[in-house]
């Protein structure tokens, strides 16, 4: 199969992709029982992830189940109950030795309260799949921040299924892209935890093909673009992706100019004029945190957000601490990362992007003072 760069969206089957070793990991443990958190920044890959996991425990004989609960919407509260459980059902009649007839079951059991009548139905599917395993793959759990509701009634009910001791043959994966501090309710017990990180450069080594007819040094060209975006999932394929269209029909990037060319379309393609933020979500995301979209919208509590960015890229040391609200929320932007104890700003492209001058209008928005000279 041919592959392709692709910049946005879940991966597609002919796209480059990436299988980290944590990736790897999961899959094996929901394929054992285990149940998992997955928390990362937008873009980090946590759609794609359970998307191929879903593929490979169905392709191994799992049961398997996938939710965007950005699908659901804004709804009742028995309106999510009965779309979640119908979106299950959905995925899994092939493995039932008996189909549910979900309308007539669910107004039969009106007696029980919505989130009742879904552990009802996980029930009959959890018992007619019990040889083979179920596995649920629930992403966008931020979506729920703003169901509070439901959010209480729907942890409450999968901790029947995670807990320790249970053995009722479901395993549960959980993707999101805020801190589990903005759910406001308590997460399902007996959940491991995996924070998504950035590519490393021999996981990157998968694109380097992507190059060939558009480099003389294809290893070259990845060096660089690794340089740039220290394997930041979006931004290696999007600039891979500009690299290709900017390289064809016989042009290639000579020997020894891979730093400049690399450079070149960056600066012109996600850096100038800030045309590049709007064109690439990850940093419109970003920078749209500090205007309003990130859940920590309150005037306070963004203005300490900004200053701790600011506090990163001027250098200061930051010691590493998942636990502190702030440096999650700052990580869940997509402008920093952990490394080596200590938060950084997440690669040179974010650095550049969201400079001096940028956090000069950020700041001035948000009544900030003025960084110190030479800051």
């Amino acid at each position: 199969m041919l592959l392709r760069f692709q910049a946005g969206d879940w991966l597609a089957a002919d796209a480059y992709h990436v299988t980290r070793e944590a990736d790897t990991m999961v899959t094996k443990a929901l394929h054992d029982g285990a149940s998992y958190l997955i928390l990362g920044p937008r873009t980090a890959g946590k759609t794609t992830l359970q998307k191929r996991m879903q593929d490979e425990l169905q392709h191994a004989g799992r049961a398997c189940a996938y939710i965007d609960f950005n699908m659901i919407g804004t709804c009742t509260v028995a309106e999510w109950f009965y779309s979640a459980a119908y979106l299950v059902l959905g995925q899994v009649r092939e493995q039932l030795q008996k189909d549910l007839d979900l309308d007539s079951f669910w107004e039969a059991a009106e007696a029980a309260s919505p989130a009742e009548r879904w552990n009802q139905v996980l029930a009959y599917i959890a018992q007619r799949t019990r040889s083979q395993g179920l596995v649920l793959l629930l992403d966008e759990v931020d979506a729920l921040v703003r169901l509070k509701e439901v959010a209480a009634a729907f942890f409450t009910s999968l901790s029947r299924w995670t807990a320790a001791g249970e053995k009722p043959g479901v395993a549960v994966c959980l993707a999101a892209g805020v801190g589990t501090h903005h759910l406001t309710v308590q997460l399902p017990e007996g959940m491991d935890t995996e924070y998504l990180t950035d590519f490393t450069l021999d996981e990157c080594r998968v694109f380097q093909d992507g190059f060939w007819g558009r480099a003389e040094r294809e290893e070259e060209v990845l060096k660089h673009v690794y340089e740039w975006t220290q394997g930041h999932p979006m931004l290696t394929q999007a600039l891979g992706l500009r690299i290709q269209e900017r390289f064809r029909d016989g042009t290639v990037v000579r020997s020894g100019d891979e730093e400049a060319r690399v450079r070149q379309i960056v600066q012109e393609e996600l850096l100038a004029d800030r045309r590049g933020r709007r064109g690439n979500y990850a940093l419109q995301w970003a920078e749209g945190c500090f205007s309003g979209s990130h859940p920590a919208a309150q005037p306070g509590e963004l203005l300490a957000l900004f200053n701790l960015y600011r506090r990163v890229w001027r250098g200061d040391v930051v010691p590493e601490n998942r636990s502190d609200r702030l440096q999650m929320d700052l990580w869940m932007t997509g402008m920093v990362r952990w490394d080596n104890g200590v938060l950084q700003v997440r690669n040179r492209i974010f650095r550049e992007a969201f400079d001096a001058d940028w956090q000069a209008i950020v700041g001035k928005a948000l009544d900030c003072p003025p960084a110190p000279d030479g800051a």
